[in-house]
């Protein structure tokens, strides 16, 4: 399924996922995974388990695997990995050819999201990068 999202995308994906992050990579890139985009969520206050793979990500300065994120068949990886890449702000990738090409692609496809800030958790239907900016405004307190 990923080489089909690959190809959509038009991104390579022959790139080596480090053993120490494979099951964070798996994680954010399956389907079947559920989790809400954000930072703290619920009453019990708990950081998502999304948070905290891209986080470990995240330290190892690897573009490539978080462009095979954003690319990847679930949701809300791809907008944890678009924040990762963009440091939370869309002016800093949108004039980069390939995640301007992504970015374009997944506004194309209009998926939902759910994204949480505390106990409130929002659905939002990605249909503009406007969207993808308010969903990484609406985690921050």
């Amino acid at each position: 399924m990923m080489s089909c999202f690959n190809s959509y995308f038009g991104i390579d994906s022959d790139v080596n996922i480090p053993a120490a992050l494979l099951d964070d990579y798996l994680l954010l890139t399956d389907p079947f995974n559920e989790d809400v985009y954000g930072y703290i969520v619920g009453y019990s206050a708990a950081v998502p388990s999304y948070r905290s793979a891209i986080e470990r990500i995240k330290k190892e300065n690897n573009n490539e695997i978080l462009t095979l994120i954003m690319a990847s068949p679930n949701p809300e990886g791809r907008i944890y990995a678009i924040e990762a890449i963009s440091s939370g702000n869309l002016d800093k990738i949108r004039n980069n050819k390939i995640y301007s090409n992504i970015l374009s692609q997944l506004v194309e496809l209009r998926i939902s999201i759910q994204a949480a800030a505390g106990c409130i958790v929002y659905s939002m239907k990605i249909d503009s990068l406007k969207k993808i900016d308010d969903a990484m405004r609406y985690v921050q307190f």
